[in-house]
């Protein structure tokens, strides 16, 4: 189970402190999928990448388990909008870069994962090829498959599918639902598409605008529909972007038309 309780994110201008999000109390338990939603700006990827230990301007504290998070950040995979393959290996050998980098030995465990999770995302045929020789879907669920190698604790995706088109990105949405329910991962999920966020997650957190704090916690039940034009799911997409609009009242229709 992640705990984060009173986390404030907070940045400094002219010697002084300005809050940026927070201070925000979650708990996501273990097997779960919770997303993060809310308007730009509302310090949504700065929360995550504080769960993935690569960003300190913070208070307040995360726990893994009952423990503190930062002697576990091992235990944690984290996918950043920029997938972030090095374009000299092949997709095979940076989806096995998490196992070199912690130092575990390549088994025949290790590639018979590899390979499970590579059918599971439809990506088997692509292996031996470079991140440049792929397509964007392709890239950003290998992105998924390399993340799963280490069997990670809690997996956190940043805005994972936003550079794609639209169907690629449902497809992609499709692969990465069952994977994660598949492999009973507990998920933090940033993103700025509703539908997004009610199709692949148990939980929708919603932000208010700057500086970002939890206005509502919407269970969505999402196992019960795998359709997107069940009628839960149509209605609770209609009631986040309600939520999001009426947050951005008084914040100009750009800015409103641009998040939702």
């Amino acid at each position: 189970m992640l705990e984060m309780t009173d986390v404030s994110v907070y940045y400094e201008s002219k010697g002084k402190k300005h809050s940026a999000a927070g201070p925000i109390t979650l708990q996501v338990a273990n097997s779960e999928t919770c997303a993060i939603i809310g308007p730009s700006g509302c310090g949504k990827t700065s929360l995550l990448r504080i769960m993935a230990g690569v960003q300190s301007n913070f208070t307040g504290s995360l726990r893994l388990d009952g423990e503190d998070l930062k002697p576990n950040l091992h235990r944690i995979a984290y996918i950043p909008q920029n997938s972030g393959f090095l374009r000299w290996k092949t997709i095979r050998n940076n989806c096995l870069l998490p196992v070199k980098i912690r130092k575990l030995p390549l088994d025949r465990e290790v590639y018979s994962r590899l390979l499970e999770i590579t059918r599971r995302m439809e990506i088997e045929d692509i292996m031996d090829r470079y991140p440049s020789q792929v397509s964007g879907g392709q890239l950003q669920r290998a992105a998924v498959a390399r993340s799963l190698m280490i069997k990670p604790d809690l997996l956190l995706l940043d805005e994972p599918f936003s550079a794609l088109d639209a169907l690629t990105r449902e497809y992609a949405q499709n692969m990465l639902r069952c994977v994660l329910r598949d492999f009973k991962a507990t998920a933090v999920l940033v993103t700025h598409s509703i539908e997004e966020a009610v199709f692949l997650a148990d939980r929708v957190i919603v932000l208010s605008a700057s500086p970002g704090k939890i206005i509502a916690d919407i269970t969505t039940l999402s196992s019960e529909y795998d359709d997107r034009s069940a009628v839960r799911y149509t209605k609770l997409a209609a009631i986040v972007r309600q939520l999001i609009k009426e947050e951005w009242e008084g914040y100009g229709e750009e800015e409103s038309n641009s998040v939702c």
